[in-house]
């Protein structure tokens, strides 16, 4: 796995969320990533950025990645345990109504791979940046439809 010096240091602060951004599309020119996959990594790490912006940890966010150009591994470190604990539990589209670190959670787990917690407070989000299989991208589809779905009914509702 190539390892890329690219380390950018992000103050846990809501107008951060540029810096987050940047790092996403530089990312994806350097290694030509297309743009469904772009979208699925812009919509992670700011879905994971909102999470590290609700907790109590208000350090900087060290951000790097690596890559085999068949997937690419976002490094964020270090990131608090309330946020590690959220992202592992992988919630389901049913269970996430009423909790935002849940609804977050839920996107997160939605769009990437596999998420990898280190010793260290070290977060990993993997995201297969090969030719994505036609089923894998249907099946995210559909959550995020689902999830689209539930969000405008709820809010429907609430206008009435």
């Amino acid at each position: 796995m190539t390892e890329i010096d690219q380390v950018v240091k992000v103050s846990i602060k809501p107008e951060s969320l540029r810096e987050i951004e940047k790092f996403v599309d530089k990312l994806c020119d350097q290694l030509q990533i297309n743009e469904t996959y772009y979208g699925n990594i812009l919509m992670g790490m700011t879905e994971t950025f909102s999470l590290c912006l609700n907790s109590k940890k208000k350090t900087n966010l060290n951000i790097s990645y690596k890559t085999d150009y068949q997937t690419v591994i976002i490094i964020l470190q270090p990131v608090d345990n309330k946020v590690l604990a959220a992202l592992k539990k992988n919630p389901e589209l049913e269970d996430i109504e009423g909790d935002e670190m849940l609804k977050q959670s839920f996107l997160v787990n939605s769009l990437t791979e596999k998420i990898e917690i280190l010793d260290n407070n070290e977060l990993h989000l993997v995201f297969d940046i090969s030719a994505m299989h036609d089923k894998i991208s249907k099946v995210r589809q559909k959550k995020l439809d689902d999830y689209f779905e539930q969000t405008l009914t709820k809010s429907l509702r609430k206008k009435k």
